[in-house]
């Protein structure tokens, strides 16, 4: 009854994950459509591909590591708990962490490889960008000093949940 009970929240759990992802992905499509509106149609569509292909192994890693870590708790709240099989499962836990990040990477060197020359320099500027306002605001303290409506570099910025940033394309359009 209890492995019963730990499969259903676990598949309820899953599904809230897949359906919040979903919803959090709607800034981060309109942020890639506005950083790559000069795309070609073949461009969007294998580019389509290789991030639909990419969300599908993520959204399984993320629920797999969902399920490692109900077991992980599971081991550390059982009567004896032994310190190897905690290790064990933190282990596994993080090897799946490992291959999300892997995966992320990958779809972005596929995507990367379906760019012009001129596309990558774009892409690349605003990676290198919104890695050095991720580490910029994760350094402050509660990010305080940060204002949202402050211009850095080509546009103003937003923060969105966890510390990811939307370009707002209409204030780089203004300059032209």
């Amino acid at each position: 009854m209890k492995t019963r009970l730990l499969f259903l929240t676990l598949v309820f759990v899953s599904v809230s994950i897949f359906s919040i992802s979903s919803y959090a992905q709607a800034p981060e499509k309109e942020k890639k459509a506005c950083l790559m509106g000069d795309l070609s149609p073949e461009q969007q569509k294998k580019i389509e591909t290789i991030k639909v292909e990419s969300d599908k192994k993520i959204i399984q890693y993320k629920a797999d590591i969902d399920i490692k870590n109900a077991e992980l708790q599971k081991l550390r709240i059982a009567e004896n708990p032994s310190k190897k099989d905690i290790d064990l499962k933190i282990d596994e836990v993080y090897s799946l962490k490992a291959a999300v990040k892997k995966e992320k990477v990958a779809a972005e060197l596929l995507i990367r490889n379906e760019l012009t020359p001129e596309q990558r320099v774009k892409f690349d500027s605003h990676r290198a960008m919104k890695n050095k306002e991720m580490n910029h605001n994760c350094n402050t303290s509660k990010h305080e000093g940060y204002n949202p409506s402050s211009c850095h570099g080509e546009g103003q910025h937003q923060m969105l949940n966890k510390g990811q940033m939307q370009h707002d394309c209409q204030h780089k359009d203004q300059q032209k």
